[in-house]
Order: C-alpha cells, then sequence, then structure tokens
C-alpha cells in the first residue's frame, strides 16, 4: 500500500493536465490559430477563395496520456481540417498555406515531413512547441493527413488516410472507471521512463504513440477486492508496480526474431489499431531496437526486484529507472 501511495505521488508529479484543465496551454495553441487566421486573410484577401478550417486537440492531451518533458519543452499537437478537394488540391500546396501563414510568428518556424513546427524560445532556451498538422476529408469523409517536406520529390508527397480522433476515443473506450485511470498511469510511468532513458533528438527511443499502442494491445488492470467490515461492501486496491510490470513483460515476450533492414534482428512490431494502421516502431533501426530491448529487459528486471524489497529499497530501484520525480 505505500508504494502503491508512491506511485500514486509519482503520477501527480509527471502528469500533464489536458487543455480543458490548463489554461496557459490553451492561451497558447490559440495564440497560433489566430496567427493562422489572420495569415491566411492575408494570403488571400477575398473571402470567396479563402481556405477555410476547422481544429481539434490531438494526441496525449487528449487522451489524457501526457507527461510533463524533462526540459520544459511542451509539445502542442493541433489537427487542422482544411475544407477543400484533396483531388485538386496537393498536400504540399495545403501545407505551404499554413507555413506561409505562421512562419514569422516566431524565429524558428519548420517545414517538416507531418507537421508545421512553431518553435518558442524563452532566454535561448526551448519552451514549447506547436505542432500543426495538416488534414482534409475526401469524398466519403475519411481523413487524410498531409505529408511530405516542401521540397519533396512527387513520390513523398501524399494525403494519407489518418484517424487520430479515432485513436482519442479507442482510448477513452477501452477501459472505464478506475480501470481507465491506471491504464492511463500506466502509460504516463512508461513515457517517463522513455524520456529518462533515451535521448530527446532522433528515432531512438519508443514513441509515446508507440507506448499507447502497446498499451492497448496488452495492459491488464491489476487490482484486488477485500471486504471491509466497517462500510459492509467490497474495497478495490489497485497495483500500479503489478499492472506496470506485467505490461513491460508482454512488450519483452512481443519483441520477434525477423528479417528487416538487410538482417536479422529482435523487433518489437505493434499496428496501430486505426488508419494508417502502420507499424508504430517501423523507423526504428534493428540497433535501436537492440537498445530498446536492453532497456526494457532492464526495467523489467527493476520492476520485479522492486516487488520483492521493502519500501525504501523499492523506492531506490525504481528511482533509476523512472528518475528523481519517483519519491525517495
Amino acid at each position: 500500500m505505500a508504494l502503491q501511495a508512491k506511485f500514486r505521488q509519482f503520477d501527480e508529479a509527471i502528469k500533464l493536465k489536458r487543455f480543458d484543465e490548463n489554461a496557459e496551454l490553451r492561451e497558447k495553441r490559440d495564440r497560433v490559430l489566430t496567427r493562422l487566421r489572420d495569415g491566411l486573410a492575408k494570403q488571400f484577401p477575398s473571402t470567396l477563395n479563402r481556405p477555410t478550417f476547422t481544429s481539434f486537440n490531438q494526441g496525449s492531451y487528449d487522451m489524457g496520456t501526457g507527461v510533463k518533458p524533462l526540459n520544459g519543452d511542451y509539445d502542442i499537437d493541433v489537427g487542422l481540417v482544411f475544407n477543400v478537394d484533396i483531388s485538386k488540391h496537393g498536400p504540399i500546396e495545403v501545407k505551404e498555406w499554413v507555413y506561409n501563414a505562421v512562419k514569422d510568428h516566431t524565429t524558428d518556424v519548420r517545414f517538416r515531413r507531418p507537421c508545421i513546427t512553431v518553435f518558442y524560445v524563452q532566454g535561448g532556451e526551448p519552451k514549447y512547441h506547436v505542432d500543426l498538422a495538416v488534414y482534409a476529408k475526401d469524398w466519403t469523409g475519411t481523413l487524410h493527413l498531409a505529408m511530405g517536406k516542401q521540397h519533396a520529390s512527387a513520390d513523398q508527397r501524399q494525403w494519407l488516410t489518418s484517424e487520430p480522433q479515432k485513436l482519442v476515443e479507442l482510448v477513452a473506450s477501452k477501459f472505464s472507471g478506475d480501470d481507465a485511470e491506471q491504464f492511463r498511469r500506466v502509460i504516463r510511468y512508461l513515457k517517463r521512463w522513455k524520456d529518462c532513458q533515451f535521448p530527446a533528438e532522433g528515432t531512438a527511443a519508443p514513441t509515446g504513440i508507440g507506448i499507447t499502442a502497446c498499451a492497448l494491445n496488452w495492459f491488464a488492470a491489476e487490482k484486488s477486492s477485500t471486504w471491509n467490515y466497517n462500510t459492509y461492501s467490497n474495497q478495490t486496491t489497485y497495483d500500479d508496480l503489478v499492472a506496470t510490470t506485467r505490461l513491460v513483460e508482454r512488450i519483452r515476450q512481443n519483441f520477434v526474431h525477423t528479417y528487416a533492414n538487410g538482417q536479422y534482428s529482435d523487433r518489437l512490431k505493434v499496428t496501430l489499431p486505426v488508419p494508417p494502421g502502420n507499424d508504430v516502431f517501423a523507423r526504428m533501426s534493428n540497433q535501436q531496437m537492440v537498445e530498446f530491448k536492453q532497456r526494457i529487459d532492464t526495467l523489467f528486471g527493476t520492476l520485479v526486484g522492486a516487488g520483492k524489497r521493502d519500501e525504501n529499497e523499492a523506492s531506490v530501484m525504481l528511482r533509476k529507472v523512472f528518475g528523481d520525480a519517483f519519491p525517495a
């Protein structure tokens, strides 16, 4: 029970509030959207041909699985659904509308393959950035993501079928009540582990969406029920250490020795359960997969070991994998 209380303290320390709970993040998001609308108005003075869009929150903010960044660089994900015919407007064309509208908003705005990113810096240090993902619907109402860099070749430009809101709905409906809360807590624990154990840049670290996909596949709530003679009712107790241990064990078990990138290697393949249905770990190289597996093995050993120690010894062990936010 004492260790469970520490896990709950840990979660409170790392948990990132959703937009509807965080006025500061809402203000940052809305500031960029205002600049976007103003920038589109300058590009298209006439309202007759000015492209319009609706926006939605996407990513961990909307799913309630976000963690506070270690470096203070908050990642705000916003989806923009443009009311255009994708058979007549290419993905790069629509992304350029967005880029041109916001490119002077800060000193660092980047035209990236999956989105337009606006970076904010304070005192020479990154403070937060806003990823603007550009979408449009086809004639059936299916959502497509504009993919490709600004000067990409034709084969690197595409409207990719993508339904991020369906992922949010799936996460929300996978479990209910207190089981759902434990589900989200365990995802947050593993995201903080990832931030502590892997470099922030590049593709060496498993992505947050990768961790979420693993949890969607293999998480199971861990709890026990005892009779409370004072209230004459069953009392449910959750065990986050066991829940995290068993999820990590399932992740370890699903590494498969397979041929990829010109050689055999142990790889973890997890398919996103909504469009585009891609392997969320596909971009990791074989060597990165080796290091991922090694760190997962270390995490599993630590979790198992912590379950056999007293509270103080377990806390010391868990701080080595989860960082200083875990209570001593």
